[in-house]
């Protein structure tokens, strides 16, 4: 068994540390040369008080997933077509039936997959796992969770629980994975711009009155556009989910205050963006989300 993981950042660096852990085969395919040259040689990763250096093979070139059974996706959501295209031109078709795993954040994701992989081969999902980029060549696990995963081949489904049982993780399989997609960017959408505007660990969030009211405001927000989208979630699940989240990830730094940390571009249109899009097709006004959106968008210009 070969697992690939495209995108090696801080979510993708912590899955491979686990797989490799379990003597797992992986290996990683990043874009950004830098990243590839700060990990070549091993990176660190940060469990409790215990720093693990593991080495890994990581190149640009896509090649380097020849062989690979599952590929997971860690790439941004505005980065998915164009891995996609890469992945599905000169690794699918040569090499035959290989499972893709997306279990990136935002929406969206699994539609421009299924624009390049048939749908048997698509098993996607969401995971509670936290991670946190340290340094160019450190990450460190921000708090365990479980993963989520579902699509429409049960076989293929079953082969990638394996392989995260395998690798120690807690994984269940969902019949719905939609739905689990949108409370993973219903969650994301109440913990990620107020981390990331405000430079605050998860956990700061749910201690601050404030906070906590204006991350329920946009989480109850979230959850009515997407009940008019078909997708019936309860608001307040949802609510104690995220809160949730932000206990058991107390430490993280969500991955959009590392992204402008970093002076990347973030993914708030592909969670909070797509979230307000949503609304206003059903004439539903969001103004909390309206107003994280434009805050992120300013930290991004600036």
């Amino acid at each position: 068994m070969k697992v690939g993981i495209a995108g090696a950042g801080a979510m993708g660096s912590i899955f491979a540390y686990f797989l490799n852990k379990a003597n797992i085969d992986v290996v990683l395919f990043e874009k950004d040369n830098n990243s590839i040259i700060n990990t070549k040689n091993g990176f660190n990763v940060i469990t409790g008080n215990d720093i693990i250096k593991i080495k890994i093979v990581i190149s640009s070139d896509v090649s380097v997933l020849k062989g690979c059974n599952v590929i997971i996706l860690f790439v941004k959501t505005y980065d998915t077509e164009e891995a996609l295209k890469k992945i599905s031109s000169e690794i699918i078709f040569a090499d035959g039936k290989i499972i893709i795993v997306s279990l990136q954040n935002g929406l969206g994701n699994k539609d421009i997959i299924a624009k390049y992989i048939p749908g048997d081969m698509i098993v996607y999902g969401s995971t509670s796992i936290g991670a946190t980029r340290v340094d160019t060549s450190t990450v460190r696990l921000g708090g365990m969770g479980n993963i989520i995963i579902g699509g429409s081949s049960k076989a293929s489904v079953i082969n990638v629980q394996n392989i995260f049982k395998a690798a120690g993780l807690d994984v269940l399989i969902e019949e719905n994975p939609d739905e689990v997609v949108w409370k993973k960017a219903i969650v994301n959408a109440g913990i990620n711009p107020l981390g990331a505007i405000l430079g605050v660990p998860n956990g700061a969030i749910i201690q601050n009155d404030y906070l906590r009211t204006l991350q329920e405001r946009i989480v109850r927000e979230a959850v009515e556009t997407a009940c008019l989208m078909g997708i019936s979630l309860n608001a307040d699940d949802l609510v104690e989910q995220t809160r949730s989240v932000c206990e058991k990830t107390s430490k993280n730094l969500c991955s959009m205050l590392q992204d402008i940390n970093a002076k990347r571009k973030t993914e708030i249109d592909s969670i909070n963006g797509v979230i307000i899009q949503n609304g206003k097709k059903n004439n539903l006004p969001t103004p909390y989300n309206d107003a994280v959106y434009c805050l992120i968008k300013a930290k991004e210009a600036m």
